[in-house]
C-alpha cells in the first residue's frame, strides 16, 4: 500500500473487455485504490484503456510493469501459467477472473504458492453475490424446510453470432479452458456449490457436444455431500445451442425455492408441481454487476491487509472446478455436427 495516499496500487493484467467494462470502472471509484498500469501483449489496446480510464501507464510485458501491491488477473485461462509464475515471483497479491485455473492440478499449484509466498489470491465468481444464492444458501445452511431431495440448475441460450472476430480466444478450446462450462458455466457450477456448501461429490453421468475440441454444452447428473446432508441430487445443464428454463431449483419435501441466476432476479417459491406461490425479496445480496463487483473487490483487499480468509479467497472455489474438470474428463461426447445431422 502507498503509505503517503494510503491507497492499495493495483495493476491490471490484460486489457480486453472484462477489465474495460466491468473492473476497471469500480477500481477507479473505489477510495482507497489507485490503479497504477494496464499490461496487454497488444499495447496500443493497452494504451487505449489507459487513457480511457486515466491510468498513468501501459506495458506490453509483465517484466516491465512497476512494483504494485495487488493485481487483477484478466487474461485467458489458458495463457496464464507463465504469468502467475510472475506474479508469485513478485510477490503481488492476485485477484483472477473465472476461470481461475485451466486444471485442478494447476489451481492445486497456485494455492500451494500462495502459501509459500504469502500471497494473497482471489477468484472473480462474482453471482455468488447474488440476492439468490445469498438467500438459497442461509436457508440450506438452516434447514427450515427440511432435507433437499434434489437440486438443479440451468443456463443457455442458442447463441446465433457472438460479433466477434475469429481470433477470439473463445474460439480456441485450450485458451477457453475448454469452452462454455469453463467460461460460462464456471459461474453457474460456483452458484451451486456455494449454495450448498459442497464439501464432496460424485459424477454419474456426463454429456457434452463439442465441435473438435471446443465443448458448446454440458448436462451433468451425479451426487453431492455437505455437512448436515449426504448424496443429494444434483444436476446442472449448461447450453449455447439451445434456450433453457434459466435458474436453480431447490426441491425440498413440500416446496421449491427458485434462485435467479442474476442479481436483480428475485427468489420464487414454487409448489411440488412447479405452480407459483410466493415471490419473496430477498434483504441482501448485490443488486447489480457493478455492486457484486465493488464487493468482491472490498472482501479481498480486507483479506489483503488482515490476511483472513475472504469470501473470494481462491480454496472456496476448488470443489466446483473439481466438478468442471470431471466433466471434461469423462464426458460422453458427441460433435456438434451429429447433433445438428440428427
Amino acid at each position: 500500500m502507498d503509505r503517503s495516499s494510503g491507497r492499495h496500487r493495483i495493476g491490471v493484467l490484460g486489457a480486453g473487455r472484462v477489465s474495460r467494462d466491468m473492473h476497471l470502472p469500480v477500481l477507479r471509484n473505489m477510495p482507497d485504490v489507485s490503479v497504477c498500469w494496464i499490461c496487454d501483449q497488444d499495447k496500443e489496446r493497452a494504451r487505449g484503456l489507459a487513457k480511457a480510464y486515466g491510468v498513468p501507464s501501459a506495458f506490453e510485458r509483465i517484466e516491465e510493469c512497476s512494483d504494485v501491491d495487488v493485481v487483477l488477473v484478466a487474461i485467458p485461462v489458458g495463457a496464464r501459467r507463465g504469468v502467475m509464475d510472475h506474479v508469485f515471483k513478485r510477490g503481488w497479491h492476485a485477484f483472477c477472473e473465472k476461470p481461475f485455473a485451466a486444471s485442478l492440478s494447476e489451481y492445486d499449484e497456485y494455492v500451494r504458492k500462495s502459501g509459500e509466498t504469502r500471497v494473497a489470491l482471489g477468484v472473480g465468481l462474482l453471482r455468488r453475490y447474488g440476492p439468490g444464492v445469498m438467500l438459497g444458501k442461509e436457508i440450506v445452511g438452516t434447514g427450515i424446510f427440511g432435507p433437499i431431495r434434489r437440486i438443479w440448475g440451468s443456463e443457455g441460450s442458442r447463441t446465433k453470432r457472438t460479433g466477434q472476430g475469429a481470433d477470439w480466444y473463445m474460439t480456441d478450446a485450450k485458451s477457453a479452458g475448454g469452452g462454455v462450462l469453463m467460461e460460462t458455466g464456471s459461474h453457474l457450477v460456483d452458484q451451486l456449490c456455494t449454495i450448498l456448501q459442497v464439501a464432496e461429490y460424485e459424477l454419474e453421468c456426463c454429456r457434452q457436444k463439442r465441435n473438435g475440441e471446443l465443448e458448446f454444452e454440458t448436462l451433468f447428473s451425479g451426487v453431492v455431500s455437505n455437512d448436515s446432508q449426504e448424496n443429494i441430487r444434483l444436476m446442472f445443464h449448461v447450453s449455447r445451442l439451445e434456450d433453457l428454463y434459466n435458474g436453480i431449483f431447490i426441491e425440498f419435501p413440500n416446496l421449491i425455492l427458485k434462485c435467479g441466476l442474476f442479481f436483480e432476479e428475485e427468489v420464487e417459491f414454487l409448489s411440488p408441481k412447479g405452480e407459483p406461490v410466493a415471490i419473496v425479496h430477498a434483504p441482501g445480496g448485490a443488486r447489480t454487476l457493478n455492486q457484486a463487483l465493488y464487493c468482491e473487490w472490498q472482501d479481498f483487499l480486507a483479506e489483503v491487509v488482515t490476511g483472513q480468509s475472504s469470501y473470494v479467497n481462491a480454496n472456496t472455489g476448488r470443489v466446483a472446478a473439481g466438478i468442471i474438470e470431471d466433466c471434461y474428463k469423462k464426458a460422453e461426447v458427441m460433435s456438434v455436427s451429429d447433433t445438428i445431422l440428427r
